[in-house]
């Protein structure tokens, strides 16, 4: 499974934040070459935005590959001109969140757009609680599909235990018995 850790921070104390951050990637087993990514969320009263990125980029890549940063802004904080992307060096990996399902006008940007596979992987997001990601909604993000195909082999306890749920509540869900066969092919409702 393919693992993408995010670390919010509103710049403040941006180098304890980048400190808290590695010590969470390395008590989680992460790698250098993880997927990690800096979402950033400042507000007007927090001086040097940019020198601040800067310095968070450069100390995580000594001990992470830079390839692997991505930078994440909301569109609404752009669109403000909160902060100025020309300062900042060229990512290969910036996200702009909350553009829609529209481009997001930032060139060589990609916009937040949930799918329910990324690099051969399923993909999970849990809700959001704090309105990190859909500002004070909290609904939930995910786009993975209710339904599961199920793979030769597969059982309710090997179904249950890959999504997270108890096998009880995967048989509920399918109005089924522990008794009953999962064939290959086989529509199987996780949620």
């Amino acid at each position: 499974m393919t693992t993408h850790a995010f670390m919010i921070t509103d710049l403040h104390e941006h180098i304890d934040d980048v400190i808290a951050f590695t010590k969470r990637l390395v008590k989680l087993y992460y790698t250098s070459k993880s997927k990690i990514t800096l979402l950033i969320n400042s507000d007007r009263f927090c001086k040097n935005r940019e020198e601040r990125i800067i310095e968070m980029i450069d100390l995580l890549s000594r001990y992470h590959d830079r390839s692997c940063i991505d930078l994440a802004f909301f569109k609404r904080d752009l669109d403000d001109g909160l902060y100025d992307l020309s300062k900042l060096p060229k990512m290969i990996n910036l996200t702009i969140i909350n553009c829609g399902a529209k481009a997001s006008g930032v060139p060589a940007s990609g916009t937040w757009v949930y799918t329910d596979e990324v690099e051969g992987d399923v993909q999970y997001l849990a809700y959001d609680y704090y309105g990190y990601y859909t500002d004070d909604s909290g609904y939930q993000l995910s786009l993975v599909d209710f339904d599961y195909v199920a793979q030769p082999g597969d059982t309710w306890y090997s179904i249950a235990r890959r999504h997270g749920m108890p096998v009880v509540d995967l048989l509920a869900l399918n109005r089924a018995i522990a008794e009953d066969r999962i064939f290959a092919g086989q529509v199987v409702r996780i949620a």
